[in-house]
């Protein structure tokens, strides 16, 4: 019995060699009827280790493209990929991995950008925001359409918002974790060390479309300058919270 279990080893690392040295050219080509509004130019290299001139997904351009393949994802039943691209010179980069389960998970990922960029790729235009935003991201896990695993950290340097006047906040910083209920938990402090709580539930659809729905409060719900700086979104409810609801696609 050990001779044929050899053999079909033998047999499936070598197809799996055949399959990961494929063109990555040839390979995009095959799956031109499954590509849905992604589209590369210039595609090079292999499956395993490739590049593209740039990536246009839904709307938004992406350069200089490059991706390659961690062999100990095929283990866990995942394709593991390290990419690495840029958005208006701005570098992106992250592990990705995409298991037969069903999880999508993104990890060690460093975001820097300019909020305005960051609020085109999220369609969050219904209000001007200003500054320069550092993103690190050390787990974003995604199972049956919803957010199951976060942990990261953010930075907002020159923060400002505009609702008919600009409010300049300063630089703002952020913990963002997975609470026991499945929502997503912000902790946000000011220059002024004024600290304010984010709680969303967040659903993503097989479309792209994302559904956020939480609240915004005060860490302190006597801080009265705090409270000042949510008035912008409205009136809070009885226990000092202002209501968030946003629906739109990635």
């Amino acid at each position: 019995m050990r001779w044929p279990s050899a053999v079909l080893a033998l047999t499936s690392l070598y197809a799996l060699f055949l399959v990961i040295r494929l063109p990555a050219a040839v390979v995009y080509a095959w799956l031109e009827p499954h590509r849905g509004d992604i589209t590369l130019s210039d595609v090079s290299g292999t499956i395993w280790q490739g590049q593209a001139k740039s990536v246009l997904l839904q709307g938004h351009r992406f350069e200089q493209l490059s991706w390659s393949t961690h062999p100990f994802g095929f283990a866990r039943g995942c394709i593991a990929l390290s990419v690495s691209a840029s958005l208006d010179s701005s570098p992106l980069r992250s592990d990705l991995d995409y298991c037969l389960s069903g999880q999508t998970t993104l990890s060690n990922a460093a975001v820097t950008l300019p909020v305005s960029q960051a609020q085109k790729l999220s369609n969050l235009n219904y209000v001007d925001a200003d500054g320069l935003l550092f993103l690190d991201i050390q787990e974003l896990g995604i199972s049956d359409n919803k957010v199951n695993a976060v942990s990261a950290s953010a930075r907002w340097d020159n923060a400002s918002l505009a609702f008919g006047e600009t409010v300049s906040l300063g630089d703002l910083t952020a913990e963002i974790r997975l609470n026991d209920h499945n929502a997503i938990v912000a902790i946000i402090k000011d220059q002024q060390s004024t600290t304010f709580r984010i709680n969303l539930t967040l659903t993503v659809d097989d479309d792209n479309t994302v559904t956020a729905e939480g609240f915004i409060a005060p860490q302190n719900p006597n801080d009265a300058e705090a409270h000042n700086t949510l008035s912008l979104l409205g009136n809070p409810n009885k226990q000092g919270q202002y209501q968030i609801s946003y629906k739109g696609t990635l």
